[in-house]
């Protein structure tokens, strides 16, 4: 469902910048010959969110805390005007910025770039939370799943921050390997998680579940499924059954890199 990437990297020093690569897409689960169950999964909308540990250590610029629309995740506008056209009306469709299709569309066309514009796939709304960590609130702004890539993580880096240690601190800790971390973790609720076209590996069982259409219960397998795949890694599960139980459906551990 998720992919995440990053990096904390120094610009000079004392000051680093943190950049962020999130993906998200279909996940198909269940395909193991030891699965009860198989089926697919998507994410509505999550909540990223930025954690400095070693508070004592790092802290963040505050004024550099990008807090705007993010431009990566973006659909192209191609529009076709009239005049230059010669149609009677403006003709527009959306397709993925820098796809290939994208790319073929324009050519095609011959169009002005003058002509194409933009619109956000995600919209990321900010929060500083209470405890100094900061957060991005992510939902598509069409369909009902989030899709791609969020952020440049080149382009735009999430923050800076500012490396507290001093010099004598700064080389001791990497004499003996150590780096303060940066970590990052993903947060859902239950009824952000969209299960669907979920099928029981064993055959018998499917064709009685059909007749019966009982998807209920294929339903609880697949929560099961997940649950046990997250408390495998680590993460925090709360009751699969509840739609507003809290989820932490992937997590990232960054180290300052010099």
């Amino acid at each position: 469902m998720i992919a995440i990437d990053g990096w904390v990297a120094s610009e000079r020093s004392g000051e680093c910048s943190l950049h962020l690569d999130v993906t998200f897409d279909e996940a198909r689960l269940g395909g193991t010959e030891d699965a009860e169950v198989r089926f697919r999964v998507r994410i509505r909308s999550c909540t990223v969110v930025v954690i400095i540990p070693d508070a004592h250590k790092l802290a963040v610029q505050r004024g550099s805390v990008d807090r705007e629309i993010p431009l990566q995740a973006r659909l192209r506008r191609v529009a076709e005007h009239g005049e230059m056209h010669g149609l009677g009306k403006e003709v527009a469709e959306f397709v993925k910025a820098g796809s290939i299709e994208y790319e073929a569309l324009v050519r095609e066309r011959g169009l002005d770039p003058a002509t194409q514009n933009s619109i956000p796939v995600v919209t990321a709304s900010h929060r500083a939370m209470p405890n100094g960590s900061h957060s991005w609130k992510l939902k598509p702004s069409f369909g009902q799943h989030l899709e791609g890539k969020v952020w440049n993580p080149n382009d735009e880096p999430r923050m800076k921050i500012n490396d507290l240690r001093s010099r004598e601190e700064r080389e001791a800790d990497e004499k003996n390997g150590l780096s303060p971390v940066v970590l990052i973790e993903i947060l859902c609720k239950r009824e952000d998680i969209d299960i669907y076209d979920i099928r029981m590996n064993d055959d018998v069982m499917q064709a009685e579940l059909e007749e019966g259409k009982n998807h209920a219960v294929r339903r609880a397998a697949a929560e099961g499924f997940i649950r046990s795949q997250l408390m495998q890694q680590g993460l925090t599960v709360g009751d699969m059954a509840k739609v507003f139980s809290d989820l932490t459906v992937a997590d990232f551990v960054m180290p300052v890199e010099y």
